[in-house]
């Protein structure tokens, strides 16, 4: 009956017909004859007790793939061969369809990974490798706990827990660090993977990089607001340190200071700030102290590394604190020295012309 249903020939239409006749498709009977002369005369034993795959065809002339198993039992009158198949179409079509997903999983430009429900990952596409920073044999057994930032809410953790129950977590915009201390910003979904019972077994992300659009968007607010700020200023007291919060978390700064000319040459803090998402409040000078500038404090400037090396004010506190980049914008009127943005970070920032761009101009203003 199982061979009627596969091949749809009823038993009386094939009994005594020669099985290539009815179950192999034409193009491969030849190799069948072949492998049978090859046993029977020279003891060719390479098809019998193997399983391997085949084509089979259907009585209404259609090919699809079997999975076969091929005995054989010497009697008085010759050998008598057992066949034992069964019909692979549906696993086929499934190894068919999850190489296709694998194929548009690996041609993402975004980051899909997917990991355990203690958060381990397990896979990890070649587009995660360029957003993250980390190879796939890095990256496969880390917790998804590693690519948030330090000093911010855990939030990939909280989507995570979402999972956990069951629910979907849609795009959730957060911070991600990346191999080397790298901020990314990503948009993250998630969803739970189910076994066949319907139980959850893990999760599957997808992450996307939007550290230029956010990055885009934020500097064009913090120009809107700081230009809103110094057009109803009655005059240029307290004005720096009210900027400084808006330029600093608009560019990803962890903290920074506002200088202002007190009298003379020196340099007087007049405004701190530390990024909001940082949990414990990070300050590297003191609202109030003084400085006096060196002769390069005229310039913009953006360095990486040791920042006492930058000849700037605060750079032994900044070095202690582990700050790894700033920016100094000053304010210069004329010859005069009139104030300075200071901004520090803990990551190792390259030199970035558009955030430069903005800075500048808002000094200028």
């Amino acid at each position: 009956p199982a061979a009627e249903r596969i091949f749809g020939w009823r038993a009386e239409e094939v009994l005594g017909k020669r099985l290539a006749d009815v179950t192999i498709p034409e193009p491969v009977r030849e190799a069948y004859w072949d492998g049978l002369r090859r046993f029977l005369d020279d003891g060719d034993r390479s098809m019998v007790g193997g399983r391997f795959e085949a084509r089979g065809l259907h009585c209404d002339g259609h090919e699809f793939p079997i999975e076969m198993t091929i005995s054989a039992v010497e009697e008085q009158d010759g050998w008598i061969f057992h066949a034992f198949l069964h019909d692979i179409s549906e696993r086929k079509a499934e190894e068919t369809a999850r190489q296709s997903l694998a194929a548009i999983v690996e041609s993402s430009g975004d980051a899909i990974f997917s990991y355990t429900l203690d958060g381990r990952i397990v896979t990890w596409n070649e587009a995660a490798e360029r957003i993250f920073g980390y190879p796939k044999n890095e990256a496969i057994g880390m917790r998804i706990a590693e690519l948030a930032p330090p000093d911010r809410p855990d939030r990939l953790s909280a989507v995570l827990e979402r999972v956990r129950r069951g629910e979907r977590a849609g795009s959730i915009r957060t911070a991600c660090t990346a191999k080397g201390g790298r901020q990314v910003d990503a948009a993250v979904s998630a969803s739970p993977i189910t076994d066949d019972a319907g139980n959850v077994v893990g999760a599957a992300s997808i992450a996307r990089d939007i550290s230029a659009q956010l990055r885009s968007e934020a500097r064009g607010d913090a120009a809107r607001r700081s230009v809103r700020i110094l057009a109803t200023a009655e005059s240029a007291q307290g004005v720096g340190a009210a900027i400084l919060p808006i330029v600093g978390q608009a560019g990803g700064w962890a903290c920074g200071a506002y200088w202002e000319r007190e009298d003379g040459t020196a340099l007087r803090c007049d405004g701190v700030w530390t990024a909001p998402a940082i949990r414990i409040p990070l300050q590297v000078v003191e609202r109030g102290a003084t400085c006096v500038p060196s002769e390069g404090s005229r310039l913009p400037v953006w360095h990486v590394g040791d920042p006492t090396t930058a000849s700037l004010p605060c750079g032994e506190d900044a070095a202690l604190k582990g700050m790894r980049a700033g920016l100094w914008i000053p304010v210069i009127v004329g010859d005069d020295l009139l104030g300075a943005f200071q901004l520090f970070d803990r990551r190792q920032r390259h030199r970035d012309e558009d955030f430069l761009t903005v800075m500048t101009a808002i000094a200028n203003l």
